[in-house]
C-alpha cells in the first residue's frame, strides 16, 4: 500500500489528471480525468457573472463594470435614473433561476444634505433580459433616498 504523504505536493494545473471510478463499468473502472473536466462538471448547473459596478465621483452616468468572472454574456448597465440602474442581457435571466447579491462599500452625500451616509443596495431580477439594481443613502435623519455614486461587488447566478 502506498503512503500518499511520501509523494511531492504540486500546485495543479487544469490539464492535471485525478484517478476516478467510472460506476457505470464492470471489470477495470478505474479511468483518469483532467482537473479542469472535474471542475467544468462540477459547475455546470449554473452560469456566473462577478463584476465591481462603480462610478463613484462620476455622478449621472451608468456604472462601469469591472468583470471578475464572466460565464453568463456581457451585461450591458445603464443609468435609469437618481439611483438607479438596468443590466441588460437578452435571454440571459431565467425567471425563478437567477440568484442576485451584492456588497456595497461607498458612500454618499445627499443633494441639498450636509455629510456622508453608507449606501445599501436592492438587486431584482425583472424578467429574462434585465436585472436591476438601486443604491440607497441611508440618511438616519431624513429618510433613504436614491442616491448616485455606487461602489459594490455584484454576484449573479443563473441555474439550469
Amino acid at each position: 500500500m502506498a503512503i500518499i504523504s511520501s509523494y511531492p505536493t504540486i500546485t495543479p494545473t487544469s490539464s492535471d489528471l485525478v484517478l476516478v471510478v467510472d460506476t457505470s463499468e464492470d471489470g477495470n473502472p478505474t479511468k483518469t480525468a483532467t482537473i479542469g473536466s472535474v471542475i467544468a462538471l462540477a459547475s455546470e448547473n449554473h452560469k456566473v457573472y462577478v463584476a465591481e459596478l462603480n462610478n463613484i465621483g462620476a455622478g449621472a452616468v451608468a456604472p462601469v463594470a469591472t468583470v471578475i468572472k464572466n460565464t453568463i454574456g456581457d451585461i450591458v448597465w445603464t443609468r435609469t435614473g437618481v439611483g438607479s440602474y438596468v443590466g441588460t442581457l437578452t435571454g440571459a435571466f431565467t425567471e425563478d433561476k437567477t440568484f442576485l447579491s451584492g456588497q456595497g462599500y461607498s458612500v454618499s452625500t445627499l443633494v441639498g444634505g450636509t455629510g456622508n451616509w453608507p449606501n445599501a443596495q436592492s438587486l431584482n431580477s425583472n424578467n429574462a433580459d434585465t436585472v436591476s439594481l438601486s443604491n440607497f443613502a441611508l440618511n438616519l435623519t431624513a429618510g433613504d433616498n436614491l442616491a448616485d455614486n455606487v461602489g459594490m461587488f455584484i454576484e449573479i447566478r443563473v441555474y439550469s
